[in-house]
Order: C-alpha cells, then structure tokens, then sequence
C-alpha cells in the first residue's frame, strides 16, 4: 500500500508531457521483455527441440545462425521503414510494434504446440529472428525519439536494455522451474506468447509513439564550455517540440545550419596533425580494437547464452533445470555488472586498462571452462561463466 501511495504520488507530480514520455518509455520497456524472452529461451530448450524434432545438433545450430540472418534482416526492414514510412506514412511505430508482438505470441504458440514439426520449427527462428531484428532496432530508436535531450535519451535507452535483460533472465527461470516440478521447457514459450500478446495490447491502448518528425522532436545546439554545467560535449534543446522557433532570417529556424552547430564545439576545428599517417594509424588501431572487442563481446555473449545447456550436459552430465538456472544467473550478472560499469565509468582513467582486465578475466573464464571439461567440477563452469559479467559490460560499454 506505501509503495503504491508513492507511485501515486510520483505520476501525479508530473505534467502531461512529462507522464506521456514515461507512459511511452513503459511501453518501449515491455517490448524489450519479450525480445530478451526469445533470445534467453532458446538456450535452454535446444536438447528439447532436438529431442521432439528428430534434428541434430549440426541442424539446429544452422537454424540458430539463419535466425541470425535474420535479424540482420529485420534491422534493414527497420532501417528502411525509419528513413521512409515512420514519418509519413499510414502505419505507425505503435501498429508496427503491436503486429510485430502478435507476431511473436503466434510463433511462441507454434513452438509450444507444434513441437515434432521442424518445418514449424523452421518457420518460427525466421519469424523470431525478424520480429525481434526489426522491433529491438525499432524501440531503442523511439526510446531516442521520445527524449528531450541527451539524459532522457539515455535514460530511456537504459530502460529498454533493463527490460531486455529482464525477459532474457525471466526465461531461464520459468524453464527452471517448469522442470523442477515436472513440466516441461515449452512453459517458456506459453508464458512469452501470453506476454507478447499482453504487449501488443498494451501497444494498442497506449498513445501513439513518436515518429521522429522534426516536428515532434527537440532541437539541439552544442554547450559552450564556459557555460553553466557544460563541458562543450553535450547538446541542450533550443526548443521544446511543437514550439515557435524563431527565425534566422534566411527562412531557417533558430538552430540554423548542421555547420553552424558543428563549429560550436570544442576541438571540432581540423587539427594540423589529423591527416598525418601516424595519426591515421592510430585511428585504425583504435577502431580495429573497438571492433574486435565487440566481435568478441558478441560471440561470447550469444555463444554462452544459446549453447551453455548443451554444453553443461554433455559434457558433465548436468541436469537441464540447474542449467537453466545458470542461464538466468549468467544474464543476471551480466545485468549487474552493466550498473557497476555505468557507475565506475567515469572514474577510469584510461580504456586500455579496462580493456586489459576484461582480456584477463576473459582468460580465466576460458580455463575454468577447460577445466570443467578435466575435472567434471560444476562449480568450475559456475565460475567460468559468472566470470564472463566482469568481461561483457565493460567490454561492451
């Protein structure tokens, strides 16, 4: 009752505006559940599908790689769909993301009742793979659009992340629990279709989202950096959406030119050295490292979360609810060490040193792995992959 008297209390000190940003942050939130619900249910429920299916490893892990494909697929749909339809045209972010989550409950009821079927089964890694592509691209870019400036922007996107990694330990869990009491792992998969279809109604009762038309959307100069609290890095709106810019002159708004703002910003004049090979080596050094680091980051992250189960039972004969578990417990962690990097961020001097630790931990990890395959100890595997939060949030921040 105390808890709900504050949430009370807490909307109803809101403005209007300030209640429809957070109604559309809650909205964004509950798509990311359900997009971290199909990408930590698939781990868990890989020996099940090979079992009812027939398929083996080999064709599943194919299955797997083209739902992949597919998202990749569905960033392009989103891609093109932001650039073109979002702003004009007749279909809305909110109708896009509800027919995309009734989507996602109708192959989540594919999977849980036509289970001896791999041509269904088939059918729902390509439809996962391209609902979850287009619509994770699409509530991170409207997290974006429904920010006045660059906090609340950051802030939202933090929010769908949170719900992200939620649905990806919420499922685990629930196939943790289902075989624990003798059920089955596909209690995963009748949960998420009831949640994506309790989002796509959510979608359907909720306002409608921002199309991130200039219209609707803030506009941005750059700090001085002798202004109040300004460090010249960070863009403040010049005026709130909907609201009467003033004119240049020229028949432009007040923010003027994307040149005129550029020229605004410290250090943004061309430097005598910038185009010397020395320092173009540098840059590539230095996107060669951010691009290995996420490579990394990535095959570590997907690689552990899809095939951890397998991995814990042929290898050491663990039972599929205690993996299970860990499947949830690796997300948690990961989850974790996300805050904890957000909070000690700032105080790293240098992102070569976070770099080096995250290679240190990552080589622990992986000998704990080798010996969980020598010694058959569990707690081994425990560690190697709770050892894997220090690495991917830090590495991927």
């Amino acid at each position: 009752r105390v808890i709900r008297v504050c949430a009370w209390l807490w909307i109803s000190s809101m403005n209007a505006a300030a209640r429809a940003r957070h109604n559309t942050v809650a909205v964004l939130t509950t798509v990311g559940i359900v997009n971290g619900g199909l990408v930590g249910g698939i781990g868990p429920s890989i020996d099940a599908f090979a079992a009812n299916t027939g398929l083996s490893q080999s064709t599943l892990a194919g299955l797997v790689l083209q739902m992949k494909l597919s998202k990749l697929l569905g960033n392009y749909c989103w891609t093109y769909y932001a650039n073109s339809s979002a702003r004009h045209g007749r279909l809305s972010p909110r109708g896009l993301h509800a027919a995309l989550m009734l989507c996602s409950a109708g192959l989540s009821c594919v999977v849980a009742r036509a289970r001896t079927s791999p041509r269904w089964l088939q059918l729902a890694c390509w439809g996962f793979g391209l609902c979850y592509g287009c619509s994770d691209a699409g509530v991170l870019m409207v997290a974006v659009w429904a920010g006045r400036d660059g906090r609340a922007q950051r802030a939202n996107i933090a929010s769908v992340c949170v719900g992200y990694t939620f649905g990806a330990v919420l499922a685990p869990l629930v196939v943790a629990l289902s075989l624990r009491h003798g059920g089955t792992v596909y209690a995963c998969w009748e949960a998420l279709a009831v949640l994506a279809a309790a989002a796509a109604a959510v979608l359907a009762c909720a306002a409608p989202l921002p199309r991130g038309d200039a219209a609707s959307l803030p506009h941005y100069e750059a700090l001085q950096p002798d202004s109040p609290g300004g460090n010249g890095l960070e863009l403040q709106p010049l005026h709130e959406p909907g609201s009467t810019a003033q004119s240049s002159g020229d028949g432009r708004d007040g923010l003027g030119s994307v040149s005129e703002v550029s020229r605004k910003l410290p250090g943004s004049e061309p430097s005598e050295d910038s185009g010397s090979p020395l320092h173009r080596r540098h840059g590539l050094v230095l996107v060669g490292a951010m691009v290995t680091v996420l490579f990394s980051v990535t095959a570590a992250e997907h690689g552990v979360a899809t095939w951890l189960p397998t991995y814990g039972q042929r290898v050491g004969a663990m039972e599929l609810s205690s993996l299970a578990l860990l499947s949830s417990v690796f997300w948690a962690v990961v989850t974790a060490g996300r805050v904890a990097w957000s909070a000690f961020a700032a105080s790293v001097s240098s992102a070569w040193h976070a770099l080096a630790f995250d290679a240190s931990v990552m080589v622990v990890s992986g000998l704990s792995y080798l010996g969980y395959e020598l010694l058959q100890s569990q707690w081994l595997l425990w560690l190697g992959t709770c050892g894997l939060f220090f690495f991917l949030p830090t590495s991927g921040a």
